[in-house]
């Protein structure tokens, strides 16, 4: 397998994610029935939308208001929407600068308008990058997109924008339904489980290792 470019997910990739840590901080600001939260339902009616683009931040917290039944403020809303993205790992956002040395990569991630001011915001405080499109390639966000992984037309639309021979491309991803989306649309892939690092995968230079 000759691989030349490379496609990384965001969360849970190049950003830790603890969704806990929203579910906790919805729970300080009063909300009782904290299970509506995970429901099947309010991804489908909420979440999916907003990374999909297909309704904005007003819309989102008015649901959410609806959903807690409080009359919560937006910074409460937006705060504790926010609280599952961790801290930047250095080590991760310095191994990105090594690997686009070596091959074109490209971020493609389910993500929504809040928490990409958020994450940005904080890119540009620990790192001065002032825009994801200077430490990748391009940057590819659902939300902007109107596309959601694992949907196949958001991999097509990534392969052909940037040219791209799927079997010379590796996906990454920490979502097994992600990386089968991926697989129907020709690309190579790797799942990033739980022990795993993106920093395992590459070496000191930022070249892939001979395990992938």
């Amino acid at each position: 397998m000759i691989i030349r470019s490379i496609i990384l997910d965001f969360g849970g990739v190049i950003l830790d994610i603890d969704p806990k840590l929203t579910i906790k901080a919805f729970e300080k600001l009063g909300v009782k029935e904290l299970d509506v939260l995970e429901k099947p339902a309010f991804y489908e009616e909420i979440i999916f939308p907003l990374e999909k683009g297909t309704i904005n931040e007003s819309v989102f917290r008015n649901k959410i208001r609806n959903y807690v039944k409080l009359n919560l403020s937006d910074k409460q809303i937006d705060d504790a929407w926010n609280a599952l993205l961790l801290t930047y790992k250095p080590e991760r956002i310095h191994l990105l600068e090594k690997i686009k040395k070596h091959y074109p990569i490209f971020l493609l991630s389910n993500s929504n308008i809040i928490h990409y001011h958020y994450f940005l915001k904080e890119l540009t405080r620990q790192f001065g990058y002032t825009s994801f499109d200077q430490l990748f390639n391009k940057a590819y966000f659902s939300f902007l997109m109107n596309k959601i992984k694992p949907e196949k037309e958001i991999y097509e639309t990534v392969i052909k924008a940037e040219q791209l021979k799927p079997e010379n491309t590796l996906f990454i991803d920490d979502r097994k339904e992600n990386i089968m989306g991926a697989k129907e649309c020709g690309l190579q892939t790797h799942f990033l489980k739980k022990t795993e690092d993106i920093c395992d995968l590459f070496d000191q230079d930022g070249r892939l290792t001979e395990s992938i």
